[in-house]
């Protein structure tokens, strides 16, 4: 079964750059630059979503960017290559079930080879947050 594509809006956000805006377009990961309380960063490509102002990353409860979130909500998204168009920002692990509700049907449309079968497992997932968690992240 072929899902329809939600396509994100960025209407009204004068901080996101034509150059990002297309490279968020275009774009099916973005690498996260996450930092520990030293402030040495860890760059990793993930999967993102785009939703109603904020970025979205989903990711395993036990990994080292979750890990280093925890102490350091500070994070940089860069777009194409390590070096491309970015945006820095703070991120946070979702709890609100409403958010998780929302972005669900948005990262599901986008990916569909994720450890997830329906909109429902992939909010139950996120929500339980023993597997897999949501990241938001509020650009600076």
């Amino acid at each position: 079964m072929h899902k329809a594509k939600l396509v994100p809006s960025f209407e009204g956000e004068s901080n996101l750059t034509p150059e990002l805006l297309k490279a968020i377009e275009q774009s099916q990961e973005v690498f996260i630059t996450t930092y520990d309380p030293s402030g040495k960063p860890g760059t990793v490509p993930v999967w993102f979503d785009h939703n109603q102002g904020n970025f979205y990353v989903s990711t395993y409860a036990d990994s080292m960017k979750c890990q280093k979130i925890r102490q350091n909500p500070s994070v940089k998204l860069t777009w194409v290559t390590r070096d491309g168009p970015s945006i820095t920002g703070t991120a946070e692990i979702v709890s609100k079930r409403e958010v998780l509700e929302r972005v669900a049907p948005v990262h599901d449309s986008k990916y569909t080879d994720g450890p997830w079968d329906s909109v429902e497992h992939l909010v139950k997932m996120w929500s339980e947050a023993k597997e897999r968690v949501l990241l938001e992240i509020t650009v600076s």
